[in-house]
């Protein structure tokens, strides 16, 4: 986690090194995911510099304040492609000044969550439970989870102990820190109902976790119904369980 002078510093030197990496290779296209650190006057530069076309992936909120840069929103012209991960925002994009928005949802990686992982005794007892949930804590996915207490619920994340009332019904389901990689395959295949939290922001759209879930495969997903998940990407009832309520 760096100091706001030390990310600034970084940032401008990322900038530089991208300018010089694509005067350097000139390439016929400059892939930025996110890059959201990048200046947008680098972007620029670069493109003006080898005439690249500029496509970017950007798996954040472009508009909600606290996941977006105004080095991603004062370049939307600039880019001949802006993939977006949900189609509701497509029109948003294209009235703000994106000269080509396009539809490119998240995906689930084998190499990250590989299918062959050590399930051990110990392991099992570890993970076994009813429905689990892996995620930082937040006051939403807090609100969100309370009604699954009177199950066995096995929570893992950074945030829940520090953040959590004594008197919280949900203390006593917190298993440990954050998940990644194998024991991401193991949390998920060690529960019967993995909760999805789909966040208000994702509107009728999906989350990387809803690929995570279906690729890893074990527990059923369980997440908030959008057009997108229980009609398009999979078939609700089949591959998932969607609710709208508590």
């Amino acid at each position: 986690r760096l100091g706001r002078g030390t990310r600034s510093l970084h940032d401008t030197v990322a900038s530089l090194e991208l300018v010089r990496t694509a005067r350097r290779l000139k390439p016929d296209v400059l892939f930025l995911p996110k890059a959201e650190n990048i200046h947008s006057q680098a972007v620029k530069m670069a493109a003006a510099a080898t005439g690249t076309r500029l496509i970017t992936w950007y798996p954040d909120h472009p508009f909600k304040a606290d996941m977006t840069s105004m080095n991603i929103l004062r370049n939307l012209p600039a880019y001949d492609i802006f993939y977006i991960w949900g189609r509701f925002l497509l029109e948003t994009l294209h009235a703000a000044g994106a000269r080509r928005p396009d539809y490119l949802p998240f995906a689930f990686d084998p190499m990250t969550h590989p299918d062959e992982v050590d399930s051990s005794a110990d392991q099992l007892r570890r993970f076994d439970c009813e429905v689990c949930f892996v995620g930082t804590w937040d006051r939403e996915r807090e609100r969100d989870l309370a009604p699954l207490a009177l199950f066995d619920l096995a929570i893992w994340g950074p945030g829940w102990q520090e953040n959590l009332l004594a008197s919280s019904p949900l203390r006593a389901k917190v298993r440990g820190g954050a998940l990644y990689n194998e024991d991401l395959v193991r949390a998920y295949r060690g529960s019967r109902v993995v909760f999805n939290h789909l966040r208000l922001h994702n509107g009728s759209a999906h989350n990387v976790r809803s690929m995570e879930i279906a690729g890893i495969g074990g527990g059923a997903q369980l997440v908030r119904r959008t057009p997108e998940l229980a009609r398009e990407l999979f078939t609700e009832d089949e591959h998932l369980l969607c609710f709208t309520d508590e």
